[in-house]
Protein backbone atom coordinates (compact mmCIF):
# COMPACT_ATOMS: atom_id res chain seq x y z
CA UNK A 1 0.00 0.00 0.00
CA UNK A 2 1.96 3.42 -1.01
CA UNK A 3 0.72 6.70 0.76
CA UNK A 4 0.46 10.12 -0.69
CA UNK A 5 2.12 13.03 1.12
CA UNK A 6 -1.06 14.67 1.94
CA UNK A 7 -1.44 17.26 4.97
CA UNK A 8 -3.65 15.70 7.30
CA UNK A 9 -4.84 19.20 8.32
CA UNK A 10 -6.40 19.28 4.50
CA UNK A 11 -8.47 15.79 5.22
CA UNK A 12 -12.23 16.91 6.62
CA UNK A 13 -12.55 16.78 10.53
CA UNK A 14 -15.50 14.48 10.09
CA UNK A 15 -13.02 11.52 8.18
CA UNK A 16 -10.34 12.35 10.60
CA UNK A 17 -12.64 11.21 13.48
CA UNK A 18 -14.66 8.36 11.46
CA UNK A 19 -10.58 6.94 10.93
CA UNK A 20 -9.98 7.39 14.89
CA UNK A 21 -13.00 4.75 15.71
CA UNK A 22 -12.29 2.35 12.89
CA UNK A 23 -9.86 0.75 14.56
CA UNK A 24 -5.60 0.00 13.64
CA UNK A 25 -6.14 -1.19 10.39
CA UNK A 26 -7.90 1.68 8.73
CA UNK A 27 -6.83 3.94 6.58
CA UNK A 28 -8.03 7.61 4.72
CA UNK A 29 -8.49 6.89 0.76
CA UNK A 30 -9.28 9.59 -1.42
CA UNK A 31 -11.35 8.33 -5.11
CA UNK A 32 -12.73 10.48 -8.14
CA UNK A 33 -15.80 10.74 -5.80
CA UNK A 34 -14.13 12.24 -2.57
CA UNK A 35 -12.86 10.85 0.93
CA UNK A 36 -13.09 7.30 2.27
CA UNK A 37 -12.42 5.36 5.46
CA UNK A 38 -11.90 1.92 4.82
CA UNK A 39 -9.97 -1.06 6.26
CA UNK A 40 -6.25 -1.33 4.56
CA UNK A 41 -7.14 -4.97 3.08
CA UNK A 42 -9.59 -2.87 0.93
CA UNK A 43 -7.00 -0.89 -0.18
CA UNK A 44 -6.54 -1.51 -4.34
CA UNK A 45 -3.86 -0.40 -6.56
CA UNK A 46 -3.88 2.48 -7.57
CA UNK A 47 -5.83 4.21 -4.58
CA UNK A 48 -4.35 6.87 -3.29
CA UNK A 49 -4.12 6.76 0.99
CA UNK A 50 -3.84 9.49 2.28
CA UNK A 51 -3.76 8.96 6.23
CA UNK A 52 -3.42 5.80 8.05
CA UNK A 53 -4.29 5.30 11.60
CA UNK A 54 -0.87 5.47 13.07
CA UNK A 55 -0.80 8.65 11.51
CA UNK A 56 -3.35 9.81 13.25
CA UNK A 57 -1.78 8.69 16.50
CA UNK A 58 1.63 10.01 15.72
CA UNK A 59 -0.31 13.75 15.08
CA UNK A 60 -1.36 13.68 18.39
CA UNK A 61 -4.40 15.68 19.84
CA UNK A 62 -3.59 18.97 17.77
CA UNK A 63 -5.07 17.50 14.26
CA UNK A 64 -8.58 17.59 16.36
CA UNK A 65 -8.23 21.01 19.01
CA UNK A 66 -7.15 23.25 15.81
CA UNK A 67 -10.55 22.96 14.34
CA UNK A 68 -12.87 22.39 17.48
CA UNK A 69 -11.14 25.55 18.85
CA UNK A 70 -12.60 28.03 15.89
Amino acid sequence: MSKTTHPLLTVPLRYRLMLLGAGAHAVIRRTYSGWEVVQSHAVRDGDEVVCTYADLLDAGEGVFTVELAD
